[in-house]
């Protein structure tokens, strides 16, 4: 068997210490009211596709339903906006929006605004082979806990010990992690997300990973 070495996807520390822009005044707005409801708000961020089962988001948010404390954002643009968007109205869910997303410089301040990200798939046999999603690493760049459905124990969250992995994706199971995250102490949670930020910092910043890659092929980084 020929050798083979995985770099995953990293992080542009420039792009989180940087000039960072504030988010638009229509998002502020819709934050600024969500805060002032006491609202524990659960996120995902990225491209609104079939392929990211955010349908599933929408049926934990239908579960949730009785529980006027959490509420949920669908955070991104893509071709699965108008089903989504169809489903929640059906069901006349109250706890659940779908925002646009916002300019790069802005998505550290956005993300200041979460409490809680999530990435909820049908966990496949695939990802034993390793699975680099981007959105979690910027998700553990904002010092946020995740929580996500991933098979392989061998993860980024499970190992910088920022969140919570679910190896299998069950509509109560979830639902109930959820809420036992909502109940969790605040401080707690802000040192979970802090250990994920710390994790990219040392291990998933482009000069350490090219670093990595150069020493996989035999060469010497200095």
């Amino acid at each position: 068997m020929n050798k083979y070495f995985v770099i995953p996807n990293g992080v542009d520390l420039s792009e989180w210490s940087g000039e960072i822009d504030d988010i638009p005044e229509t998002h502020k707005t819709f934050f600024n009211q969500l805060k002032q409801d006491n609202k524990f708000l659960v996120a995902y961020t990225g491209g609104l596709v079939m392929s990211n089962t955010l349908h599933l988001i929408v049926d934990i948010a239908n579960k949730l339903r009785n529980n006027k404390s959490i509420y949920f954002l669908l955070i991104g643009k893509g071709p699965d906006k108008a089903r989504l968007e169809e489903k929640i109205q059906k069901l006349n869910l109250n706890n659940i929006s779908i925002l646009p997303p916002v300019p790069k410089k802005s998505v550290p301040s956005l993300f200041n605004n979460i409490d809680l990200f999530v990435r909820i798939s049908v966990a496949k046999k695939l990802e034993q082979y390793g699975s680099s999603p981007n959105k979690i690493f910027d998700y553990m760049m904002s010092a946020k806990p995740v929580l996500w459905t991933y098979s392989t124990k061998d993860n980024w969250i499970d190992n910088a010990g920022c969140g919570f992995t679910l190896h299998e994706y069950d509509l109560d199971e979830v639902s109930q992690k959820i809420l036992d995250i909502y109940r969790m102490n605040r401080e707690d949670l802000s040192k979970m997300g802090q250990k994920g930020k710390n994790y990219i910092i040392n291990n998933a910043t482009y000069p350490i990973l090219a670093d990595k890659f150069i020493k996989a092929l035999g060469g010497d980084s200095k």
